[in-house]
């Protein structure tokens, strides 16, 4: 019993009545992860042994662990001097108890010797087929339970047990109410009273139900080895495992048809002459003994130096040190391919026989059959466990007391063969009762009778095979778990015979190719058949060479179906070859993958698709920046001739510019469009997501269409607000911006325009909805189907408003990207509502702000301080570009402007000059703009400096990318020559003494025509 609780995954205490205690491993596992000292264990035992002062056989409780909060349940069961409780502690180790009592098949009892009561647990009741709600059997209920054979027995015993203190163990049989028969071990202790008598008997129920199966499931070797050990010649060997070489007895050099060596052979060369399909099984027998205390088997063929193959039966075993470490494998092999034909090497293989037959288990036998007498060598003795100077037992013992009584009618016919008379050899397989210790094993036996010398003899050999049975058994259930899994997986198996060219298939090879088993057609005609016609050469191409190389098949290929559908195997075959190395057969298997193959064109035309994508957005990008390098000069040199105050315009000159002016903001619009939508369509365009203020947003809106509104007369009403939307600032004005221009273009002389934002939900969260309304032309339902179409004007071509149809489409993906609805409502000569419906920022204001927006919003009062002086470095290679920013800034005194022509240059002048701002152009013909802005942030005496990338590169992610590599700020071309004074003016007056130093290097907002 210590043992059993000391080893217990299960917590355990252990107390005796003087005031000692113990745990088990697993309770002081428990105690050390939980912070519990010995001094908790002490207060706990006291505790319980005042609880449980008079013993009683069994007793439980719930009691709190001392010192601290922890309840634990515990139940008791008395033991010498004391008790020991299994506790339930609050933790996982809690269920080990139950689970090791109802995954070990395992139930403890109790009962009073001197009334008969008896207590069980709940397993008890489990393992033995009663129903706990009658109560516990006496002892005569429960013995009937008995199997019959051995309730005499097991009712001699318990009485036995009962007479004297102790502890005793004994198994028998239960048949259960379903007429199962389990097999039982049980482990008792008798303990006695205070007068020193038995009164109490407690024990362990254990269910050995499943070893007890197994050892009556073992097989035996073949009958091959059993006529190897009379008719094949037997070679004695053995491998220094240190040395790796091997030695054999001079029989075994004689087979090999070489000299003695004097050092023996290399281990590799022997394993050398080894068939190749046979290798890998001598190795795994090796490393098998090497690591068991068992005789390993294992059939081969080896090479002999003619070329041919001689057949070898092995058994080996490992030696060891004294400290168990093998050392050497010694072992036999038995040739079955010649006879023996001479009496000098039959008395030779006796003699060797007689040598080995201890190292190998093998037991021999004679009967003279007129003589009625026997001879049994030691291991024969030894494999019976019966006493070789008790003799030979008589045929009617062996048959009635060794032999399993489930195999004793099989093997009556080995008793038979004297009285026949008969001359054919027998051999079988069966279980044996040892007589020594009743273990039960597995005997391989070989038999026949013979007249030698002129008497009539029956010989024979038995061989112990209980582990090689139980091996081969486990083999064949995992053969079978893999043939299962192999048809659950669809996996089907074929066969060829590379002589007759007969194929052999299992049914799922059929259902591969969309046949029946059971159909007109067999695997030979399905064979060629089925095959896409397209695919049979090169099928037939790689099995050759696999048939002539010796390697492996593997291959995809089509199937026709009859239903005319084309569906896609795999092969995977291996060639086995005969003993002369010759190919033999064709082993392999086929299985489905046809959605493999689809799921492989779809990522092929996935990546064609994004290859598309890429060379289209690469293409638009392309055209962007040569776009607008020309768009620069045009919409520069145009506000140049506007602004000129020294040469100024005639009244028709003026108006040309603008048109040159206003022609070259709409293809500026038009390009950024079209760029947006291709971005968004190739979901390359980076959004923010971020609390943004509405109305900030707003303000900047109005102000940005206040000058349209003027010219088209119509007036604008905003409310105010202080709402906070989720999204990317700069799309929520370009969204609100685009419905406010729409608003007002499609609108009337003294129309209107309103403007208002409201509280709302989407999709169960909170959210800002913003209405543009207006009481403009509206549209019809056609209309409004088409809406949201790119390049879709809805007939306004065919009037004087300009305007792409790029816009709300434009408009309906970012407010999708910044997961939100728009929606609209019109009607003809009444307007139109279009509503936008974003998720509210977390700690956005409840209520609207109480401050009007103005319907028309002034500009801010310039600031009347005198410009900062600034030293600019513009690095641009196009002559027409830095011809545009000198004239830009002739008249602009306070800004020294440098010029460099590549970027090599530039970042040798601005470590030179040490310039305020360095404007770069991104392609340039030496060095990217990346690389010149890597070399200045290089320079730590260039540490403040402020790097701008000025590009005709517009696409969102050439403007990310720059942020990220490091850039303050990034202007596109063209250049809005007032916003690009203005930003020039807010570098030049962060740089002045005294100015905050996180104003010096903030970003300034982008001075390009397009934003």
């Amino acid at each position: 019993m210590d043992t059993l609780w000391l080893s217990s995954p299960a917590p355990a205490l252990r107390l005796w009545a003087d005031g000692r205690w113990k745990v088990n491993p697993a309770a002081a596992r428990w105690a050390s992860d939980h912070g519990i000292a010995d001094a908790g264990w002490q207060a706990l035992a006291r505790e319980l042994v005042a609880t449980l002062r008079h013993p009683e056989p069994s007793s439980r409780g719930r009691i709190a662990f001392p010192g601290s909060s922890l309840e634990i349940d515990w139940t008791s069961v008395w033991l010498d001097s004391g008790w020991l409780a299994w506790l339930v502690l609050p933790s996982a180790d809690a269920a080990r108890l139950a689970l090791i009592e109802q995954f070990g098949r395992t139930g403890a009892w109790e009962r009073d010797l001197r009334t008969g009561e008896g207590r069980w647990d709940a397993h008890m009741f489990r393992l033995c087929g009663f129903d706990p709600a009658g109560g516990v059997p006496n002892f005569d209920q429960a013995s009937e339970r008995v199997h019959p054979d051995d309730r005499d027995r097991f009712r001699l015993e318990h009485r036995r047990f009962g007479e004297a203190p102790g502890r005793y163990e004994t198994w028998f049989r239960l048949v259960l109410p379903d007429g199962q028969v389990k097999e039982f071990h049980s482990l008792c202790e008798v303990h006695p009273g205070p007068q020193g008598r038995p009164v109490r008997m407690t024990g362990i129920l254990l269910d050995d139900t499943e070893g007890t199966s197994r050892l009556r499931e073992i097989e035996a070797l073949t009958a091959k080895l059993h006529r190897a050990v009379t008719l094949a010649s037997v070679s004695v060997w053995r491998i220094d495992l240190a040395t790796q070489r091997i030695y054999f007895n001079d029989w075994g050099y004689q087979v090999m048809g070489i000299p003695r060596p004097p050092d023996g052979l290399t281990l590799e060369y022997m394993r050398s002459t080894i068939h190749p399909d046979d290798r890998a099984a001598v190795l795994r027998a090796a490393d098998e003994a090497i690591a068991t205390h068992r005789v390993v088997d294992v059939e081969a063929r080896y090479r002999n130096e003619d070329g041919s193959y001689r057949h070898l039966l092995t058994r080996r075993v490992a030696e060891r040190d004294e400290q168990g470490r093998a050392i050497a494998l010694s072992g036999v092999s038995l040739d079955r391919s010649a006879q023996i034909a001479e009496r000098e090497r039959a008395q030779a293989f006796a003699r060797r026989i007689d040598m080995v037959t201890n190292a190998a288990s093998v037991g021999i036998w004679t009967v003279d059959i007129e003589a009625r007498q026997g001879e049994w060598n030691e291991q024969m003795f030894r494999i019976y466990g019966l006493r070789p100077q008790d003799g030979v037992p008589s045929e009617e013992r062996w048959l009635q007391e060794l032999v399993h009584p489930d195999d004793r009618t099989a093997m009556q016919s080995h008793g038979e063969i004297a009285d026949r008379g008969t001359q054919q050899g027998l051999q079988s397989e069966f279980r044996i009762r040892r007589a020594d210790d009743g273990e039960v094993r597995w005997v391989s036996a070989w038999s026949r009778r013979e007249r030698v010398n002129g008497r009539l003899m029956a010989f024979g050999v038995n061989i112990d095979i209980t582990e090689l049975h139980s091996t081969r058994a486990q083999l064949r259930r995992v053969q079978e778990r893999t043939m299962l899994a192999a048809e659950s997986a669809g996996i089907g198996t074929w066969e060829r015979d590379l002589r007759t060219h007969a194929s052999q298939w299992d049914a799922q090879m059929f259902r591969l190719r969309g046949h029946r088993p059971d159909g007109p057609l067999g695997a030979n005609d399905l064979r060629d058949g089925s095959r896409h016609p397209d695919d049979v050469a090169e099928l037939q191409r790689k099995m050759d060479e696999a048939v002539r190389e010796g390697g492996e098949l593997e291959h995809e290929f089509r199937v026709v179906w009859p239903d005319g559908s084309v569906r896609w195997l795999a092969t995977r075959g291996h060639v086995q070859h005969d003993a002369q190395g010759r190919p033999e057969r064709f082993l392999g298997v086929n299985w489905d993958i046809t959605e493999r193959k689809r799921a492989e064109q779809a990522l092929r035309d996935k990546a064609a698709a994004e290859q598309a994508s890429r060379a289209k957005s690469e293409f638009l990008a392309r055209m962007s920046h040569e776009l607008r390098t020309p768009l620069n000069a045009v919409l520069g040199f145009a506000q140049l001739l506007s602004a000129d105050a020294g040469d100024r315009l005639s009244p028709p000159q003026a108006e040309r510019v603008e048109r040159i002016r206003s022609a070259g903001q709409h293809l500026l619009a038009l390009i950024d469009d079209v760029l947006d939508l291709a971005s968004i369509e190739s979901s390359g365009m980076p959004l923010a997501h971020e609390a943004v203020p509405l109305q900030a947003a707003l303000q900047d809106v109005l102000q940005w269409t206040r000058l349209q509104a003027d010219e088209a007369g119509v007036s604008v009403q905003a409310e105010a607000t202080a709402a906070q939307v989720l999204g990317d600032p700069r799309r929520v004005r370009q969204v609100i911006a685009n419905l406010m221009s729409n608003a007002i273009k499609y609108n009337r002389a003294g129309g209107h325009v309103w403007l208002a934002v409201e509280r709302g939900a989407w999709q169960g969260v909170p959210a800002w909805a913003i209405t543009v309304r207006d009481d403009g032309r509206g549209m019809s339902a056609a209309q409004r189907r088409h809406l949201f179409e790119p390049f879709n004007r809805l007939g306004a071509e065919r009037e004087a408003i300009q305007g792409t149809g790029i816009g709300l489409a434009i408009v309906h993906h970012l407010v999708k990207l910044m997961r939100g609805e728009i929606s609209v409502e019109s009607e003809p000569g009444r307007g139109s509502a279009f509503r936008i419906v974003l998720r509210a920022a977390a700690g956005a204001a409840a209520e609207p702000a109480q401050q009007a927006v103005p319907s028309s919003v002034q500009a801010a009062p310039v600031a009347t301080t005198a410009a900062a002086p600034l030293r600019l470095l513009y690095i641009e290679d196009n002559p027409v570009n830095v011809l545009l920013v000198q004239e830009l800034l002739a008249n602009h005194a306070h800004v020294e402007l440098a010029i460099a022509v590549d970027g090599v240059s530039g970042v040798r002048l601005a470590q030179h000059a040490r310039p305020d701002v360095v404007l770069v152009d991104m392609q340039l013909p030496d060095i990217d703009g990346t690389e010149v802005l890597r070399r200045l942030r290089a320079d730590p005496d260039l540490a403040g400096l402020t790097i701008v990338a000025l590009s005709a590169n517009a696409m969102p992610e050439d403007v990310s990318r720059a942020r990220e590599a490091g850039f303050d700020d990034y202007w596109t071309k063209p250049i809005d020559f007032k916003a690009f004074l203005a930003a020039l003016d807010r570098l030049a007056q962060a740089r002045r003494p005294g100015a905050d130093q996180g104003a010096r290097r903030s970003r300034s907002q982008l001075p390009s025509a397009s934003r």
